[in-house]
């Protein structure tokens, strides 16, 4: 199964937070799954990891090459359940 974690959840998964709950992390860790990011989260870890909020023990490219199967190019309209007018373009 193709699983879209959002930020948070790929960041506890990663770092093995405890609030990443038990069925989380063993359908992260399933070798039947593959995981999966937004464009959208990768450009709010970079500015986290940029105002200081956010330390990875690596740099966040070596991290997606190494964690993620593929990522999505792009968060499209049809991706937004909120009214058109306030989706990103």
């Amino acid at each position: 199964m193709k699983l879209l974690l959002d930020t948070h959840a790929f960041i506890w998964w990663y770092s093995h937070h405890a609030k990443l709950s038990t069925a989380a992390l063993a359908a992260c860790q399933s070798p039947t799954n593959s995981l999966h990011l937004s464009l959208a989260s990768v450009w709010e870890m970079q500015i986290k990891i940029q105002l200081g909020k956010l330390t990875l023990r690596l740099p966040l490219a070596d991290v997606l090459r190494d964690h993620l199967q593929s990522l999505f190019s792009s968060v499209k309209r049809t991706h937004c359940s909120a009214p058109v007018a306030t989706c990103p373009s």
